[in-house]
């Protein structure tokens, strides 16, 4: 090991043990919450979002939080004790998170709708940047996608890479995959058996998991029940379809046309995720996180999640 990247890795652990140790000693305080509503043009008109502004802001571009169908809506992300939103604000970020299409209170509002299709959904999201973008006097937004919510991610970022500072993919399924259980979600798709929902969900978390039950508490099971509850997609087949699309051709997007600093992050035992994707973005970071699931939010291992994000976000040095 050259001296260069032994130094580098020494920082990087020391930096790991000294965040470590602050969770650990520090009370976790939660920054201030607002909801509102931002106008989209798609035919509900607005959508729901987060946002939490930091008491001391930095110099870098905001950041919006696109959620997975695993845990369906802005919510995912600020889940008490588990909120990424409040790990970002505290070191300076302003955060915001919205409901996709047809999920959450969105979806609640659009229940005479049916799911937007990929293109709906992307319009959205390229409407919410412009309006964080003004909002917040910036020139550009940093996107964090997380499963489907990164598939939306990646087009938007293609679609308009001048607002997109840096783009965060974690989770994204990414092509063809024989590891995924797929009959429940075709039939789902297809609309011959029920929706993909909580137990569904829990039950693949839980296998994905197997052997390392004990990286997942008995509270973060009950808070992602709570949540994809409350969170129910008032109709999802449009990203359902969506993804079984993916998993059984390819990506509705060619990564090769992401332009934009982009880093990847999976989960070594998320069967959602076959490690394609980062090797067809020119320049881009692939991380695999140990231990981790699709769920790794509300894992224990997910202090490396945010030391790896927050790193590239403030444009520090990343080690895998």
């Amino acid at each position: 090991m050259g001296m260069t990247n032994f130094f580098q890795r020494h920082a990087y652990w020391t930096q790991t043990l000294w965040v470590l140790g602050c969770l650990m000693c520090s009370p976790a305080m939660s920054a201030e919450r607002e909801e509102l509503t931002l106008h989209v043009r798609s035919e509900v008109g607005h959508v729901r979002a987060i946002h939490k502004k930091p008491t001391e802001a930095n110099w870098h571009s905001p950041v919006l939080f696109l959620h997975p169908y695993g845990a369906p809506c802005a919510d995912a992300f600020d889940v008490p004790g588990y909120s990424w939103m409040d790990e970002l604000s505290r070191e300076g970020f302003d955060t915001w998170a919205i409901d996709l299409h047809g999920f959450g209170k969105f979806g609640a509002l659009a229940s005479t709708q049916s799911s937007a299709k990929l293109s709906t959904a992307v319009a959205d999201v390229s409407q919410v940047i412009d309006d964080i973008k003004q909002r917040s006097s910036t020139q550009k937004v940093t996107l964090v996608g997380w499963g489907w919510g990164g598939v939306l991610a990646a087009m938007a970022a293609i679609e308009d890479p001048s607002s997109v500072d840096r783009l965060v993919l974690l989770g994204v399924m990414d092509g063809q995959n024989a590891a995924v259980p797929l009959e429940a979600w075709k039939g789902a798709a297809a609309g011959t058996s029920a929706v993909v929902g909580t137990d569904a969900l829990i039950s693949e978390w839980v296998q994905m998991l197997s052997g390392t039950e004990d990286d997942v508490t008995l509270d973060a099971f009950e808070k992602l029940k709570q949540l994809t509850e409350h969170c129910r997609p008032s109709s999802p087949t449009g990203p359902v379809k969506d993804m079984v699309e993916i998993w059984s051709t390819k990506l509705p997007f060619e990564p090769a046309q992401i332009k934009v600093p982009t880093l990847v992050l999976r989960g070594d035992r998320d069967f959602y995720v076959t490690g394609a994707l980062a090797p067809q973005i020119q320049g881009s970071h692939d991380i695999v996180l140990h231990h981790a699931t699709h769920w790794v939010l509300y894992e224990k291992g997910r202090t490396f999640l945010y030391l790896h994000v927050s790193n590239f976000l403030a444009r520090k040095h990343l080690v895998n």
